[in-house]
């Protein structure tokens, strides 16, 4: 508001020689997809911290402060000698609780209580300058107050795309992190969009210096047009990329026919040796099979793998599982009539398969780590009633203050026994990654960093007011721990 200014995955049956493994198809009960009950955990979870996420940013007025020195900005660059003072709720709010903690004022955090009595969550003072910039004299006066207007919400808008484009791109190698980030631009693209919408009822106190109303004056734009395009751009950017992913889908539905074929001997053994002699790369991946043997040979000692070898030997297989994929690809491309036939005939499941699985994938984990198990379904499940609770808050703050309100109590509560659960699991399964000789250095450091910064979070939640900085850093440290875990296993 402006003041006065309108693959496919490695295919694992056959070995470097190209003989077949020889798995048998099983018949009857559907067998337990062991990601399912992953995804549910992953989905939710990242739906959880992407609604807490867009609440933070609603309460501390960070997106508002953004939006409004956007305004400031442009306008120091388009009018000469122009200043600009930014009053922001959120922030005024915050630091009203900083300077006096008490329940009152954090419920007026929460709450996103108008400090400033206007009906606007922040605004951008103008005192007027001298003409245009050259810059300025560029666009001419009324082409420069429309950018000025236009500033606050397309600024706001760049980086909820961009986070949005990063989170659909990651949500496949890094789950968490990616739903998080998909959810929490979903969120605040949902917030934003209801400013250009604002336009159509804007209230006379308000309409002049509403953006949008100000934007269809200048450009006679009518403001349900504006509203509709705006809102428009997520939906489309998230198709578009659908589309790209649907496309990379067929690899992967290829890679699993091809592993169908071969456990049914519908592609033998004798079919996959001779593809395996007239492969290209034939040379590199019996030489990293040769390489791998010799460092499990050679890095024994009674029977056991040496420690300080370990991240050595798990590189070398990394390093032979992307070969074996690489000759996965070729035998599709190979064999590709068949295998699109048996791609196409794949069933897909239902939802109550899905749901069977989900609950398989449960048992099986319970009886791998009972605890484990019990943390992280307490943690999934609350991490589900707190993401409901918050979306109704979010909806509830929009119908008036006293609504909100009445939803803190139990939000404080659910939030601390979330949050403390959460930790617990944290701790928990980073004390099961640091003994497990198989993990990386990687997932070491990534478990250990993600159970602090889950701690940290969690006494944050214990210490109302004085508290929300160490969750905002708790949770940035969890999201920006699995971001440096992705960057390192993809580059390093």
């Amino acid at each position: 508001m402006i003041s006065n200014v309108s693959g496919n995955q490695p295919v694992s049956n056959y070995n470097s020689a190209g003989s077949v493994k020889n798995t048998p198809a099983k018949s009857g009960k559907q067998p337990v997809d062991p990601d399912v009950v992953k995804f549910g955990q992953d989905l939710f979870t990242g739906y959880g911290v992407g609604v807490a996420g867009e609440l933070g940013i609603l309460t501390t007025g960070a997106g508002t402060y953004l939006h409004e020195n956007a305004h400031a900005v442009v306008i120091e660059s388009l009018f000469k000698n122009a200043e600009t003072t930014i009053q922001v709720d959120g922030i005024d709010n915050l630091k009203e609780l900083f300077r006096k903690p008490s329940l009152e004022n954090l419920a007026n955090l929460i709450t996103m209580n108008d400090s400033n009595k206007d009906g606007a969550a922040g605004v951008t003072h103008i005192k007027a300058g001298e003409g245009l910039t050259p810059l300025g004299e560029h666009f001419g006066t009324d082409g420069s107050r429309t950018l000025v207007v236009a500033a606050g919400s397309v600024a706001q808008e760049i980086p909820v795309l961009g986070t949005f484009m990063l989170g659909y791109m990651m949500k496949n190698k890094s789950p968490k992190i990616g739903y998080s980030l998909i959810a929490l631009a979903s969120m605040q693209h949902i917030t934003n969009s209801t400013y250009p919408f604002s336009a159509l009822s804007a209230s006379s106190s308000t309409r002049a210096g509403h953006d949008w109303v100000n934007f269809a004056k200048l450009t006679g734009v009518h403001p349900l047009v504006t509203a509709v395009s705006f809102a428009a751009t997520l939906p489309v950017l998230a198709l578009a990329m659908y589309a790209f992913e649907k496309a990379g889908q067929k690899s992967a539905a290829r890679g699993k026919a091809l592993t169908g074929l071969i456990q049914q001997g519908k592609i033998s053994p004798d079919i996959i040796k001779a593809n395996y002699d007239k492969y290209p790369n034939r040379e590199r991946l019996e030489t990293l099979q040769g390489n791998l043997e010799s460092l499990m040979k050679n890095n024994k000692s009674e029977g056991q793998i040496d420690p300080a070898k370990r991240e050595q030997i798990r590189k070398a297989i990394n390093a032979l599982n992307k070969e074996h994929l690489a000759f996965g690809n070729y035998l599709i491309d190979r064999n590709i009539a068949l295998i699109d036939q048996a791609a196409a005939s794949m069933p897909i499941p239902t939802v109550r398969e899905s749901a069977q699985n989900f609950a398989e994938g449960v048992k099986t984990s319970f009886k791998k780590d009972a605890t484990g198990t019990v943390l992280n379904m307490g943690s999934l499940a609350g991490t589900v009633a707190m993401a409901g609770m918050n979306t109704a808050h979010t909806t509830a703050a929009a119908l008036g203050p006293e609504t909100a309100a009445s939803l803190v109590p139990a939000m404080g509560v659910l939030a601390s026994g979330v949050s403390a659960v959460g930790s617990l699991a944290s701790i928990w399964n980073a004390g099961r990654t640091l003994t497990n000789p198989e993990a990386g250095k990687i997932d070491k450091a990534a478990a250990v960093s993600s159970a602090l910064f889950s701690s940290l979070a969690t006494a944050g939640v214990m210490v109302p007011g004085l508290g929300l900085p160490a969750v905002i850093t708790g949770v940035a440290g969890v999201l920006g721990t699995q971001a440096a875990k992705f960057i390192a296993k993809k580059f390093v």
